[in-house]
């Protein structure tokens, strides 16, 4: 009986164990496994303008510019309550890097987004209920720029040009409009083409 309690004891204090690189939450609808970095290996220099994710008292922690315990160091991933995944990434020295992908209850596949230590930057992906493409575009610095592309349906486009995160409307080159007259105007007279064939 006392080996037993023992060897109970022991399983609990590895699964909390301070000193042990991987840790598992479980909330009341989701779990979240993830890995710490050890004390000795924290970062020398901190930036202030980013957001820090750090372990402590069973619960992860967010701070700008600082931090006061575990760093977040390796996989993240949080579970729905069946099991299948709601996200996954990677952390590296508290900041979120490299690809983090979301799904729904489902286990459809919500968005992928890519970070930079901290910051969105490069490709994101938004998908529809059917799994479709829903948006895409780019981000750099944290804010969307660029061509974003958004399927309003299966087979219609809009195209909304981004700069700092806001959208504008992009102006046409003299050449892009030039093309755009002589292709009405092509289709002008192929309309009449066919006008005239029909009557003979």
């Amino acid at each position: 009986m006392l080996l037993a309690h023992l060897a109970n004891a022991q399983a609990l204090k590895s699964y909390f164990d301070s000193d042990s690189y991987a840790h598992t939450i479980i909330l009341d609808e989701y779990k979240i496994t993830l890995y710490v970095m050890p004390f000795d290996e924290a970062p020398k220099t901190i930036k202030h303008d980013r957001r820090y994710a750090w372990f402590s008292g069973n619960r992860i922690n967010y701070t700008q510019g600082g931090f006061s315990g575990r760093l977040l160091h390796g996989v993240y991933s949080e579970h729905f309550d069946g099991n299948g995944l709601k996200c996954n990434g990677k952390y590296n020295n508290g900041l979120k890097d490299g690809q983090w992908k979301f799904w729904s209850k489902n286990g459809r596949l919500d968005s992928v987004v890519n970070y930079t230590s901290g910051i969105l930057t490069g490709k994101f992906e938004k998908f529809n209920v059917e799994g479709n493409i829903l948006e895409s575009g780019s981000y750099h610095r944290g804010l969307i720029d660029g061509k974003v592309s958004r399927w309003v349906n299966k087979d219609s486009l809009r195209i909304v040009y981004f700069k700092n995160g806001k959208p504008y409307e992009k102006k046409q080159n003299k050449r892009t409009l030039f093309l755009k007259k002589l292709f009405k105007l092509r289709l002008k007279n192929e309309k009449k083409i066919d006008a005239a064939k029909e009557k003979h």
